[in-house]
């Protein structure tokens, strides 16, 4: 009897933290659902390695200079001598020619291939067309998708048995979810009457800066410009959020959801690379963006009076396609 308390009591536990898990992140849906941005994105960035191809003509450097000379000048024979002189030149009454400038002028980032952006360019570049969507009061369809998947529980109360349960709760309780939402005034809310971001992060603008960008790249596909930027690791806890992820994505946020008779006394993340991958159109606007964030999910905390640490990796992911 007492073994099956606690084997109650760790899947009462999971329940919870998996509620957390996935509520804290419910302004998200179903990336596997999705057809047109989830094709796209992926297609453009397979996997970890991209090639780029770029037509000639796309990119031209600045002309250089052309230095002006003045115009040699001949010597003229003194009549009735021999000798040949050397004169001075007739002075000129016309303007002096003056050299052009050898200096090139700098390229502007907007006018570079995006193909030779720093990380600095490309987050700000990103960051500008993420605020823009962000800031947009007018009607706007965003299909939006959320998984919480490969998630490999490797702790929890009552053993190899309590991780089994675990793994049963857990399949049945994360589930992907799948929705198209309908902005206006830049405002929305899910099935679950949530307000909803038009992009990510949900609490903030972008306010991502370069040093939190392991890596960050960008290339041309016709008039779209395609994204993908890879953020460094990092790590949070209870008292302190991860400050990259949570500038520019988002992070697992326990309090924001109501655990019932579940007190956590430890909330550990380990945010090990993620990565946005998106599509900007000609006019600056995100067309479509998706997400995947690797975590390492530590936790300890107590149900009825029985306390239990729980333990799990996983990687969530979400996709948004805006219908402009």
């Amino acid at each position: 009897m007492k073994k099956t308390l606690r084997v109650c009591a760790a899947a009462l536990l999971l329940v919870s933290f998996a509620a957390a898990f996935t509520g804290c992140l419910k302004y998200t849906s179903n990336l596997l659902e999705v057809t047109g941005a989830t094709s796209s994105v992926s297609q453009a960035f397979p996997e970890s390695t991209v090639s780029y191809s770029y037509p000639a003509d796309l990119y031209t450097a600045d002309p250089s200079a052309t230095v002006l000379t003045p115009e040699s000048t001949t010597a003229v024979p003194v009549p009735g001598t021999s000798a040949t002189a050397p004169t001075s030149a007739v002075p000129t009454t016309a303007a002096p020619t003056t050299a052009a400038p050898t200096t090139a002028v700098p390229t502007t980032a907007a006018q570079k291939d995006p193909s030779q952006w720093s990380k600095a360019e490309v987050v700000q570049f990103f960051s500008k067309a993420v605020n823009d969507a962000k800031n947009y009061k007018g009607n706007l369809s965003v299909t939006h998708s959320e998984e919480f998947s490969s998630l490999d529980i490797t702790k929890c109360p009552g053993g190899q048995l309590g991780i089994n349960l675990a793994n049963r709760i857990a399949s049945g309780v994360i589930k992907p979810t799948n929705e198209t939402l309908q902005f206006a005034n830049g405002t929305a809310q899910n099935s679950e009457g949530d307000a909803v971001p038009i992009l990510l992060p949900k609490r903030q603008g972008f306010t991502l800066t370069a040093d939190g960008v392991q890596n960050a790249k960008a290339m041309k596909n016709g008039a779209l410009t395609m994204i993908e930027i890879t953020l460094v690791s990092e790590s949070s806890t209870l008292e302190s959020p991860p400050k990259y992820n949570s500038a520019a994505i988002g992070y697992l946020d326990p309090s924001e959801v109501d655990l019932s008779v579940v007190k956590i006394e430890r909330f550990n993340v380990t945010y090990s690379g993620s990565t946005i991958v998106a599509t900007v159109d000609a006019e600056g606007r995100v067309v479509s963006a998706s997400y995947t964030v690797p975590v390492a999910i530590d936790v300890r905390g107590s149900a009825l009076g029985i306390s239990g640490e729980f333990a799990c990796n996983a990687t969530e992911k979400e996709a948004w396609q805006l219908n402009w």
